[in-house]
């Protein structure tokens, strides 16, 4: 029998498959890159092969279950993120099922692995108190802080994700006919978001100052790019601290984007009244 070289198959599954056959996100391609890079620095080290070297037959299910308890133990990840990468690690065998049926006895035993329950905690919400005191963090002097107003201000008014965010263009926001923003969501899906008043006022200051064209991001970072996951995560951070003088209650809490963007009801039961208003008028 000849022997399959593991990366040969790792780049059809994603080039091939992944890429062309199902078009997946780039999101998806990311996490499921994420996934690889990892299997691959933890599988050469106990096989003790160079990752080129390494071989189709290599990977059984006793090294998945190897790697997925160094996740959990070495590195600490999440049960959440354990049961990412083992998603990604059951679509590529599935693929290599079909490809290459000889190994089918191996391949059944890893897709075999239970994803691992637990228990999902409650995201929280933040107090109308403590979303303004945020808000007036930045320092609005600089063309970062009055960036980041309004990059925490259109978060908190639309609920949305981190990477919708960072991907929005200036183009997305209509501020004639609809009076929103179209979010590019995860699995290519949009949707549009109504947005507040000051919302919209802020963003119209936001796009005089920053002098930014319709295919510019609507929140770049200093070299007017798109701006990182880790890098709204850090402005929030900072924020954070100086809000955290004003406002106690900011210093007893974990606050992540997460949290940031879900509205409290008071803000929920706000929105209703209004969505309600424009439907009865219209």
């Amino acid at each position: 029998m000849n022997k399959t070289v593991f990366s040969s198959v790792l780049q059809c599954f994603f080039c091939e498959y992944l890429i062309n056959q199902k078009n997946v996100s780039h999101c998806t391609v990311l996490s499921y890159r994420d996934t690889f890079k990892e299997f691959i620095k933890y599988s050469a080290d106990k096989l003790k092969k160079i990752p080129s070297n390494i071989l189709i037959e290599d990977i059984n299910a006793e090294l998945i279950l190897k790697f997925l308890d160094y996740l959990d133990c070495v590195r600490g990840n999440s049960t959440g993120t354990r049961n990412v990468r083992l998603a990604a690690i059951r679509s590529f065998i599935k693929y290599a099922t079909y490809k290459y049926p000889e190994y089918l006895a191996d391949f059944r035993a890893i897709l075999a692995i239970p994803l691992k329950r637990y228990n999902k905690t409650l995201v929280g919400f933040l107090s109308r108190e403590e979303v303004q005191c945020i808000l007036k963090a930045p320092d609005l002097s600089t063309k970062s802080g009055r960036r980041d107003r309004i990059l925490f201000m259109v978060m908190y008014n639309t609920g949305a994700r981190v990477s919708e965010l960072t991907a929005a263009k200036v183009v997305d926001v209509d501020f004639q006919r609809t009076r929103s923003i179209k979010l590019h969501g995860k699995g290519r899906k949009e949707r549009i978001v109504p947005l507040w008043n000051d919302t919209l006022k802020l963003l119209k200051e936001w796009l005089k100052d920053a002098s930014l064209t319709e295919k510019s991001p609507l929140f770049p970072n200093r070299a007017g790019d798109h701006m990182s996951r880790s890098g709204v995560e850090d402005r929030l951070k900072t924020c954070l601290k100086i809000a955290g003088e004003k406002c106690l209650s900011l210093q007893k809490r974990k606050i992540s984007p997460h949290v940031f963007r879900n509205p409290n009801f008071y803000e929920i039961q706000t929105f209703c009244k209004k969505l309600q208003e424009i439907c009865a008028f219209h």
